[in-house]
């Protein structure tokens, strides 16, 4: 029989470099849905404030007249773009519409829409301004 010798058994050292690289796998997992929520929340950032930049140009209290007219119709496409933009993946698309729902001269209602990447997300932003 053998005296016992220092070192590990073979049995120890495989349980340590499986319990090593699952905690590594845990940790990659960990890093990779961290960098994906941080690039997720910056594109929900510039949409968001691309949606609202947008709405500001036309509800700022300044009224309407200048930029709708109630005479062609009681709806109209202020923007229909889908040029690209820093920070969203295509395609990107921004519409601006106005509608007076009771009239002119009256209430004007103003809804300013982001769609971005393949699954379409939206921001949207609705705003009233006076004719």
């Amino acid at each position: 029989m053998r005296a016992h010798q220092p070192g590990y058994t073979l049995i120890e050292v495989v349980v340590t470099i499986l319990a090593a690289s699952i905690f590594l796998i845990g940790i990659s997992q960990l890093s990779l849905t961290s960098l994906n929520l941080s690039i997720s929340v910056s594109r929900r950032t510039v949409a968001d404030n691309l949606s609202y930049s947008n709405l500001r140009k036309y509800v700022n209290g300044s009224g309407a007249r200048n930029w709708f007219d109630c005479n062609a119709g009681s709806t109209a496409t202020l923007l229909n773009s889908t040029s690209a933009v820093d920070g969203l993946p295509a395609p990107v698309t921004q519409l601006i519409t106005a509608s007076a729902p009771y009239g002119c001269p009256g209430t004007i209602v103003v809804t300013s829409k982001v769609t971005y990447g393949i699954t379409n997300t939206e921001y949207v932003y609705a705003g009233y301004e006076s004719y």
